[in-house]
């Protein structure tokens, strides 16, 4: 229990150490474009969904009954809240996925002072396959994801999905920036899953840390970054660890 509870203490602290790092000197080329993209994004969503609901409004709601757009906006920004959380997460590490592989080589050879073993394709070089990456990692949260949408349909066992759909995210959050330097040594997506599976703790922490963060705007707008070297630090210190 006590390992358990260091491992997920671990797990929250590389996030936090993440944040510190992502402009650093060495480190800002691969995030402050990434950060300029997603704050532009941002502001596009979040405007587009404030009119959208704005006529919505005025097209269900009777005359005379205004007063009740003030009851269901509340309602309508913790519904964006959450959306916005997981579809700027796709977007953001979909157009980010080149820059936060470099990102993860530049903290391998910050920390280590060596390269990591695979080939630099560079940035150009690197855009194809970190974009199909990320599609193959979101096509198979979208399988657990719909998963637990089942579940939580089902009369009685649907009380389990208030425990998964918290485990989902930290699981989602962790593999989804592990993988950028697990690649970085040649372990593929099964790999990455294996290693996350007997580090369970840590995943949960550094996971959980990640989605809510991920929750907070304008924290929100750097956690790809961070997150991306918070996982880098955990993996190079975990296989060190081990040597």
């Amino acid at each position: 229990m006590t390992q358990a509870i260091s491992s997920f203490s671990t797990g929250t602290q590389a996030l936090q150490r993440g944040y510190r790092m992502v402009f650093r000197k060495g480190l800002r080329r691969y995030t402050l474009l990434p950060i300029i993209i997603n704050v532009v994004l941002f502001i596009i969503g979040i405007g587009w969904a404030g009119h959208s609901f704005d006529d919505l409004l005025a097209r269900m709601i009777p005359d005379g009954w205004d007063w009740l757009s003030w009851l269901l906006w509340p309602l309508f920004a913790i519904i964006v809240l959450l959306v916005s959380a997981y579809t700027f997460t796709f977007l953001a590490n979909l157009i980010g996925s080149p820059f936060n592989a470099q990102l993860a080589r530049a903290v391998v050879r910050l920390e280590t002072g060596q390269s990591p073993p695979t080939s630099n394709l560079g940035l150009i070089g690197g855009i194809g396959a970190a974009v199909t990456g990320e599609l193959r990692k979101w096509a198979y949260f979208l399988v657990l994801a719909l998963a637990v949408f089942l579940i939580s349909l089902l009369p009685v066992i649907n009380v389990a999905a208030v425990v998964l759909w918290p485990l989902l995210s930290c699981w989602i959050m962790a593999l989804e920036y592990g993988d950028y330097p697990m690649g970085e040594y040649d372990k593929g997506f099964t790999d990455q899953r294996a290693w996350w599976r007997g580090h369970r703790s840590l995943a949960l922490g550094f996971g959980g840390a990640t989605a809510l963060f991920s929750l907070i705007p304008i924290i929100n707008l750097v956690v790809m970054p961070a997150a991306v070297c918070g996982a880098t630090l955990l993996w190079l210190e975990q296989e060190q660890s081990k040597a």
